[in-house]
């Protein structure tokens, strides 16, 4: 309701604005000549729908309950035009020749804005003066009947009367722009105040009481008179008028010091700081010293609705503060504690209306309470009142009334079942669940539930408070009959009787239905509780091979024997399924008839064929088949299944229907092929390479062949199948399907290896040659194994020479100037000892070893150096031509671990000391040597030659860096 306006418009002016408040009554004092807008500022037009009632003199209005406070059951006025309908007294002043009590004509309209952009009027819904509803109508519009009373054109003809009323010129053209606009900021609206006071008498000051704002909570006032307000107890002097009072808890009161009209403004400020000024207007009358003729005050009839209880419906008491609107015109004020009922009891303090209820009178208050009997259902009989002023004077009989909101029962039930699982099956039970909700606003009794075809109905209780839900249970046994149906359906009626005894039933609806299909118009749905069963309509078919050596050769599964099928039919669905037939296209079967052929649940049928064994069935190693059954059930709708060998563990499933369809597979009788090994050996890093063949036996009944994983089937020289190796490369030059011939050849890597000891037979690639038959069996694997050989280092004998007194020294490396490295490379001295030991050495390299004449050191990549002893007896004892050897033994290992054991020898030639040397030129002998090709490649590789070793000096004086190359002859 906060975001409705009432606009008042005088001619084409805009005269005033109100907003009606959330939880407050508007009121507006009619004034004559104008017509009333109301306008909804979410949407920009009228509400659609209003309540108008006309309760004496005034007009109330109660807005839709989606634009104000309630529904009309739940009557409060949101509006209130006093006077909507004329001021008596005025009337008569005015000479309009109007009684107390006759009816008068209403002074204005009530207009809205069309969602069509034009004015119209409120008009009726119906033609009946007792209907309170109106509506905003664009079409012809007759007099109205707003509030019960036909409006009258001769009392008050619109601005826009001489304009048709059914589009009516818009004064306000509203923007209905598809884009939101930004929330206008709407100021509060101060509203003149008028007053009645004596001199010297304070009178209380309401300022706000009738000024509007979007938030009336946070209105205050600002000033008065111009002095702004402290928010505490303050006097403001209203000068040559009186004084205005302001106590501590905001009460204002003002004292007149003159008699006739005062008039002061006062300013108010919403939470925005927007304002609006207004003036508090007393009309003063002095004191009269002599007492006027006391006149009675006028008691005003008064309607209240009434409610009902939350829970039960019954109806609740109704307290009406009956003087608010009662007037005392001498001003001399009402009293409450006098008020009485007419015909009351008790000094006019209570009436008991047999059959309906008690009313009573607060004496304090005044306040008029109805009672209501528990049985009593519907409006009490009005009753009358009067009332006294505080001078004794007793008002007019006036009228009060109750009504209260009808109600009509209401019950609905809805019932859902519980899913069956997948395997539901006969006797298994649905289970139904019922709720039921008294959707009235009374409470119901006597709640029964009955289902057609369901037992053990059971629910909670057999009351129901409004709005309450209960449940029930349900329950129905599936027979044979429901699968056939496909479904069960059925729907459940619930009865139950209100508080006084008015019957009320509904059938129950499917909430998980849907369709919402309403059979007796009720506005309330009754789709049957459908349980859909599954038809599960479903055959199996198993399928056993039997062989037997019908071509008596003593040998079962080849050509000419006879394999005799049993075909055994199960219905293993929930169905019956009839004329059932098999078909096996492998073996020449087309619809044989089983026995019986129509299968009930768990029935079986059977039926057996023979088939003659082939060569070509014998080449291929098998018959693999599978059969189909096929039938139809009651709906007619094929239903088959492929044929599973019950014999066949695998229960492969390929259409995953949980039944599985292994097919049938008869192994037949066949030469198996088949491989032997294969072993070769070539040397390390050589290079080398073999060609060979390989033969399986039976080759016709190969399928597949392998070398490690690789199809060699297709091999060829153009195209050869290539298989690398840890050591070197296969390839497989072609297979020959008709002799078996697999040829292939190996080349070594060229590579040295590493080689264990002491076997050496580490080093190998490994081929794995499989195969299938054609009947699919595996053909025993064989091997063809490649030996790389390990290659040795070989340490040849070294020779060297000293000589007395001159040459005591001698150099050189006993591996690079006589030794043969091979392929493992990286050859080192472990070892030196004194003479030819004849055995493997292992200590002394790079230390001096005692010889007979002399030390020599040997180092580990092979240099040494021998130091003659020239000291030594024998050495000096040497003649010219004399000379003596000192051996010594060393070994050698590659980086393998191959070991080679030597010697070398240096000869200590003689010298005569007593002869003049004479220098004997050196023999040069003779060098030759083999050279080697590099592996990868084949190039040549430098060859090193130690050519001076052998080359003799008969007085030892050769130089071995005077060696000269000498141009070959060619």
């Amino acid at each position: 309701m906060k975001n409705v306006q009432i606009i008042l418009h005088k001619n084409q002016e805009v005269a005033e604005t109100y907003n009606v408040k959330e939880g407050k009554v508007l009121t507006i004092q009619n004034i004559r000549g104008v017509n009333y807008e109301l306008y909804n500022t979410l949407n920009g037009t009228a509400p659609q729908n209003i309540i108008a009632r006309r309760v004496g003199q005034d007009l109330i209005v109660i807005l839709d309950e989606n634009e104000g406070a309630g529904s009309p059951l739940e009557i409060n006025p949101d509006i209130i035009i006093k006077d909507y309908y004329g001021d008596i007294e005025e009337e008569k002043a005015e000479g309009l020749d109007k009684v107390e009590g006759e009816v008068t004509d209403a002074t204005g309209i009530l207009i809205g804005l069309h969602e069509n952009g034009n004015y119209y009027a409120y008009i009726p819904e119906s033609a009946q003066t007792s209907d309170a509803i109106s509506i905003l109508e664009d079409g012809d519009a007759e007099p109205q009947a707003i509030g019960g009373e036909e409006l009258s054109c001769a009392v008050f003809f619109p601005w826009w009367g001489l304009l048709p009323l059914l589009a009516l010129i818009p004064f306000f053209l509203h923007d209905h722009d598809d884009e939101p606009e930004a929330p206008e900021l709407i100021p509060p609206s101060a509203v003149n105040d008028e007053y009645s006071a004596k001199v010297n008498q304070p009178v209380d000051l309401k300022p706000l009481d009738k000024d509007t704002d979007d938030d009336l909570a946070t209105l205050k006032i600002k000033s008065i008179n111009g002095v702004e307000l402290t928010g505490q107890a303050q006097v403001i002097d209203i000068p040559d008028k009186g004084k205005v009072n302001i106590d501590a808890d905001g009460k204002i009161t003002f004292t007149p010091s003159v008699s006739g009209k005062v008039e002061f403004p006062y300013v108010i400020v919403d939470k925005d700081g927007q304002e609006s000024t207004a003036n508090e207007i007393i009309t003063v009358t002095p004191v009269s010293p002599n007492p006027q003729t006391n006149i009675p005050p006028v008691a005003i009839n008064d309607v209240e609705v009434g409610t009902r209880d939350a829970t039960t419906g019954k109806l609740n008491s109704v307290k009406q503060p009956i003087v608010n609107d009662d007037v005392d015109p001498d001003g001399t004020g009402i009293d409450p504690k006098t008020v009485e009922i007419v015909g009351g009891t008790k000094g006019g303090k209570e009436l008991v209306v047999a059959g309906e209820g008690t009313w009573t009178v607060d004496k304090t208050t005044g306040e008029i309470t109805f009672t209501p009997e528990p049985t009593f259902n519907g409006n009490p009989t009005e009753i009358k009142y009067t009332v006294k002023d505080n001078d004794g004077a007793k008002s007019n009989e006036a009228t009060v009334k109750v009504t209260y909101p009808e109600v009509t029962p209401s019950i609905e039930i809805t019932k859902v079942d519980t899913p069956l699982p997948a395997n539901a099956k006969v006797d298994d039970f649905i289970e139904y669940t019922f709720k039921v909700t008294n959707t009235g606003k009374i409470a119901l009794k006597e709640v029964f539930i009955t289902d057609g075809n369901a037992t053990n109905v059971t629910w909670e209780k057999a009351t129901l408070a409004v709005g309450e839900t209960i449940t029930g249970k349900a329950k129905h046994k599936l027979t044979q009959e429901d699968f056939d149906a496909g479904k069960v359906e059925n729907v459940a009626t619930v009865t139950a009787k209100d508080i006084y005894n008015t019957p009320v039933t509904d059938k129950s609806d499917d909430t998980d239905d849907v369709t919402n299909s309403d059979p007796n118009g009720d506005g309330n749905p009754d789709d049957p509780t459908v349980t859909p069963l599954t038809q599960d309509p479903e055959l199996k078919l198993l399928k056993v091979a039997v062989v037997a050596d019908t071509n008596g050769d003593q040998i079962v599964g080849n050509a000419g024997d006879t394999i005799t099928y049993t075909f055994t039919v199960e219905n293993i669905g929930n169905v019956t399924v009839s004329n059932i037939k098999v078909s096996d296209d492998r073996i020449g079967v087309t619809d044989l008839a089983v026995t019986p052929d129509s299968l009930a649940p768990k029935g079986t049928a059977t039926a057996t064929a023979d088939y003659v064994i082939t060569d070509a069935d014998v080449k291929e190693g098998k018959i693999e088949n599978s059969a189909t059954a096929t039938g139809q059930d009651p709906k007619g709708n094929d239903v088959s299944d492929v044929s599973d060998d019950p014999k066949n563990p695998a229960d492969v499933d390929p259409n995953n229907d949980g039944n599985p369809d292994d097919p049938t597979v008869t192994p037949l009788v066949q030469p198996l092929p088949k491989l032997t090994d294969a072993n070769k050996e070539l040397v390390e890093a050589t290079g080398d390479n073999v060609t060979d063949i390989l033969t399986v036996e039976h080759p016709e009944f190969v399928k597949t062949l392998t070398v490690n994983g690789k199809d060699i089937t297709t091999a060829s020289a153009k195209n050869p199948v290539i298989i690398e190796g840890n050591e070197g490369t296969l390839k497989v030059l072609g297979f020959n399907k008709q002799t078996g011939d697999i040829i292939y050849k190996y080349t070594e890597d060229g590579n040295a290896e590493t080689h264990t000891k002491p076997a050496n037979d580490n080093v190998k690639d490994i081929f794995t040659i499989a195969g299938t038959t054609t009947s699919g069996q595996a053909i025993t694997d064989a091997t063809l194994t490649v030996k790389i050989t390990d290659t040795q280092p070989i340490a040849n004998p070294d020779k060297n020479t000293v000589k007395e007194d001159t040459t005591t020294q001698a150099t050189g490396n006993v591996i690079t100037e006589n030794d043969i490295v091979n392929a493992d490379k990286d050859v080192t001295v472990t070892g030196v000892a004194k003479g030819n030991t004849g055995t493997d050495e292992s200590t002394n390299v790079g230390t001096a070893v005692q010889g007979k004449y002399g030390t020599i050191t040997i180092n580990p990549n092979g240099t040494y150096t021998y130091d003659l002893d020239n000291t030594n007896a024998d050495v000096q004892a040497l003649n010219d031509g004399d000379t003596l050897k000192d051996t010594f033994t060393y070994t050698i290992v590659d980086k393998d671990g191959d070991k080679s054991t030597t010697t070398i020898t240096i000869d200590v030639d003689g010298k005569n000391e007593l002869n003049t040397p004479v220098n004997v030129p050196p023999v040069a002998v003779s060098d030759e040597a083999e050279g080697k090709r590099d592996p990868q490649t084949g190039k040549l590789q430098a060859k090193k030659q130690p050519i001076v070793n052998d080359d003799i000096d008969p007085d030892g004086t050769i130089d071995k860096t005077s060696v000269e190359l000498v141009k070959p002859d060619n």
